[in-house]
């Protein structure tokens, strides 16, 4: 994956797509700092010795597998990560990227700020979709990356408004 560089720090939020994600992280042959509050993702990610891990703190969803809460976004404050990917619920043109977990939204604008880039990262069949809260606008996010059945059209009407779509 191009956004994560050697030496870099990338941030993972929670959700199944980052959970994914984790896999093709550990995969690799270099070595970078991951810093999450995913709890699925952090055995995934323990398998690659070449990652420093941050396991964030905080409260335990067990439905969601994460950590969230006031201590999870202290903990997340105190880092500035290159890349956060940030799996999100849903997107469309009007509402921008909106989620049914309220207890991760803060973790997701507060790395959104944070980081240098910003990556949303979803299934395709979540485009043109709303969720439940709104939680960023468009332009909050560098880029969404998604798997290749997005038509040329729905690429280009979002990068017009300014979004790109990998």
């Amino acid at each position: 994956m191009k956004y994560v560089r050697p030496g870099g720090m990338i941030a993972l939020n929670s959700g199944t797509t980052n959970t994914i994600l984790a896999q093709e992280l550990a995969a690799r042959n270099d070595s970078f700092t991951v810093v999450t509050n995913n709890l699925a993702a952090v055995p995934i990610l323990m398998q690659n010795p070449g990652i420093t891990l941050i396991a964030v703190g905080g409260t335990v969803d067990g439905v969601e597998k994460s950590t969230y809460g006031p201590e999870c976004e202290r903990e997340f404050e105190k880092y500035y990560p290159d890349t956060a990917f940030l799996s999100i619920n849903a997107v469309n043109y009007q509402d921008g990227f909106t989620d049914f977990r309220f207890l991760e939204m803060g973790i997701i604008r507060l790395l959104a700020e944070r980081a240098k880039e910003v990556v949303a990262v979803m299934d395709s069949t979540k485009i043109g979709k709303r969720s439940r809260k709104k939680v960023l606008d468009l332009k909050q996010a560098d880029r969404m990356v998604t798997d290749e059945s997005v038509p040329g059209s729905v690429l280009e009407e979002y990068g017009k408004r300014g979004l790109v779509i990998e």
